[in-house]
């Protein structure tokens, strides 16, 4: 999709890919669960570190680890998923407090990850305690990454901000945000490959080159949620779409090579 030629697509057997785009990946880390992170990570980077969405500091490693949460809170809604749970990791490693919004069997996952605290998006105070989670961070709120991005979260989020007081919140998608919702938050969205294109280049590099290859040897950045493999070779394409479609919870759909 990015660049439009069909030597970048990914199914087939090898696949041509930018070098900013690549990592190794230590031995102790089979292929098919590396295979969750590459399309999470670099949505998740797209939201949080072009300058059009929530224009972060790249992610660093410091000697201890994971810096401290000094940058502010942000919250991710749909954080059990691959995308959700790759922003966790990346905003704990770019010093951000993470508050995350996921079904309460996901709560030990999002936490195990990096969330410094989970809420239960069924729960029927929801609207209250993510109105008190931003209202607690101040100034320091960051905004709010939905990472599942459907009808559904985008109604349900801006009138949960019906109840928060201040200025707009910042709230990014991963799909453009339809007309008439919004009314609460300053919108945009986010596509996984436009951190490969200028101006955003830089982005890919810093991450995947110079990033991605310690944190995973260190063991800073998890490759979650777990693969789940529902075939082998290209002939189980079209049963992984379809299981796609029908919907997973905390997995990630895998098929090997």
């Amino acid at each position: 999709i990015a660049t439009g030629n069909p030597a970048n697509g990914a199914y087939q057997h090898y696949t041509a890919v930018p070098a900013t785009l690549v990592s190794p990946i230590p031995s102790h880390l089979p292929f098919e669960q590396a295979a969750v992170l590459p399309l999470a990570l670099s949505t998740a980077a797209a939201a949080l570190y072009e300058d059009k969405n929530f224009n972060l500091p790249l992610p660093t490693a410091t000697a201890d680890g994971i810096p401290d949460a000094s940058n502010g809170t942000i919250l991710i809604w749909g954080a059990a998923g691959s995308v959700g749970l790759a922003a966790i990791q990346l905003a704990r490693v770019s010093g951000l407090r993470v508050v995350g919004v996921a079904s309460a069997r996901n709560h030990d996952l999002v936490k195990a990850v990096g969330a410094h605290e989970v809420l239960d998006y069924r729960a029927a105070g929801i609207g209250r305690d993510v109105a008190a989670a931003i209202e607690a961070a101040g100034e320091g709120f960051v905004g709010i990454l939905d990472a599942v991005s459907s009808p559904d979260t985008f109604s349900t989020i801006d009138t949960i901000l019906n109840d928060v007081v201040g200025a707009p919140i910042k709230a990014v998608a991963l799909m453009p945000i339809p007309e008439g919702v919004g009314r609460n938050f300053v919108g945009s969205h986010c596509v996984s490959f436009s951190i490969m294109k200028p101006p955003y280049e830089h982005i890919a590099d810093g991450l995947w080159r110079k990033f991605i290859p310690e944190a995973l040897a260190r063991g800073l950045i998890k490759a979650k949620p777990d693969p789940l493999v529902v075939g082998s070779g290209l002939g189980s394409i079209q049963d992984a779409m379809d299981r796609q479609k029908a919907g997973v919870s905390a997995q990630k759909i895998v098929v090997t090579l």
